[in-house]
């Protein structure tokens, strides 16, 4: 994350302690943010630590943090192999927990993002940009921007994938656990098995959940996850949720396991849902994308893409963030629309489709600004970067 030297420092005394040191207040450094409300925290070698609070950063270190604060701190919250791994170019993406001090004090669970960076001069650190893991699954009732349409796109299918769509941070996780909470509190014949990378929130902690689940953390029981889901039919599941596609193996799986009557949800890191079968199709081998193409067609029921952005502050709506979405529910006339395209036109026919058979960006857009949850400037500003024209066009 480069962010620019002149970000104002913000009084955050009663959270952050006055001075930043690692090997004395590693737990009471990220506690304080815990307790801050701010949406990230971020902190590289070579730079100040800083949080974000509605897409705002906010300086919280008196001094930029080097490179053996750094190994320090990845080394004493995970291992000396996190550290390694990450310096020499592997992405490591990893769960930490901290409690607070008293007999009865809350536990947070942090979700880190730990890549290598250019610090400089030819000079390789570590970045950790990190989140705050809610700590209980959330359900439909507390995400307000999940309407009936949205649920029925994104309910699990019996048979068929559900692909939740966007970028890093853009709230994929946590609106498909409120899915899966869904499927679990009402379908007592359902048995779902996760791969994640990492687990996040513990399903079986679900009040009143009435179906069988199983997590497993990629990484740690299992080495990537095209490797479990070699498995995971053998298991008997009704349902499989894959914490992200990222690869052909997995890919494929994905659609083997819904052509063989078993419903699919995953998450893919794109950014519209007119890219979504392109982007699956194009991590497979030249020679076989047009066979994948026209069998991920007929296994794909809904694809629905999201982005997190800054809520009107005028309106005092309580909520910093708001998710806005675009979706397209595939029933037998969007199927057909795509059977009978080459591959290269799918977006097209995608983006022709959704009006009438979802939710475009657009839409969505328009509605949060009528129901004064966004600015018309972050309107406007949203509707430039996705169509690269304002709401009046």
């Amino acid at each position: 994350m480069n962010i620019p030297r002149n970000v104002p420092v913000i009084d955050l005394e009663q959270y952050f302690p006055s001075t930043f040191a690692f090997k004395d207040a590693t737990e009471d450094f990220l506690l304080a943010y815990c307790r801050s409300g701010a949406e990230g925290l971020f902190i590289s070698a070579g730079e100040y630590a800083y949080v974000s609070s509605n897409k705002r950063a906010y300086r919280v270190s008196d001094r930029q943090i080097n490179g053996d604060d750094m190994k320090l701190l990845i080394e004493s919250l995970f291992d000396s192999r996190t550290y390694t791994s990450a310096l020499s170019g592997e992405f490591r993406d990893r769960v930490s927990s901290v409690k607070e001090v008293t007999e009865r004090g809350a536990a947070y669970r942090l979700r880190w993002n730990i890549q290598a960076i250019e610090t400089g001069y030819g000079n390789t650190g570590i970045e950790a940009s990190v989140r705050l893991i809610p700590s209980e699954v959330p359900d439909i009732a507390s995400l307000p921007h999940i309407d009936e349409e949205l649920r029925d796109a994104l309910t699990p299918r019996r048979v068929g994938i559900v692909l939740m769509c966007g970028a890093t941070g853009s709230g994929k996780t946590t609106t498909m656990a409120a899915m899966m909470h869904h499927l679990l509190v009402t379908d007592a014949t359902a048995r779902l098995l996760t791969y994640e990378h990492p687990v996040e929130f513990n399903l079986r902690t679900i009040k009143n959940r009435v179906a069988l689940v199983n997590q497993t953390e990629v990484g740690e029981q299992v080495s990537s996850f095209a490797d479990g889901l070699k498995s995971a039919m053998r298991r008997q599941p009704t349902h499989l949720y894959i914490g992200e596609v990222r690869d052909a193996e997995t890919a494929m799986s994905a659609i083997s396991f819904a052509d063989s009557g078993h419903g699919v949800m995953t998450t893919l890191h794109t950014d519209m849902p007119e890219k979504a079968l392109n982007r699956i199709v194009n991590m497979c081998p030249t020679d076989i994308q047009s066979q994948v193409y026209y069998s991920l067609v007929p296994s794909v029921k809904s694809i629905v893409s999201q982005r997190l952005v800054p809520c009107d502050p005028t309106k005092n709506n309580g909520r910093s963030l708001w998710p806005i979405v675009s979706f397209i529910q595939i029933d037998e006339v969007v199927q057909r629309r795509l059977t009978d395209c080459a591959p290269t036109e799918a977006s097209k026919v995608i983006s022709q489709m959704m009006p009438t058979h979802g939710r475009t960006y657009r839409e969505s857009i328009e509605r949060a600004l009528d129901g004064n949850i966004i600015s018309d400037l972050t309107a406007t500003s949203l509707l430039k970067e996705i169509y690269g024209g304002g709401h009046n066009e």
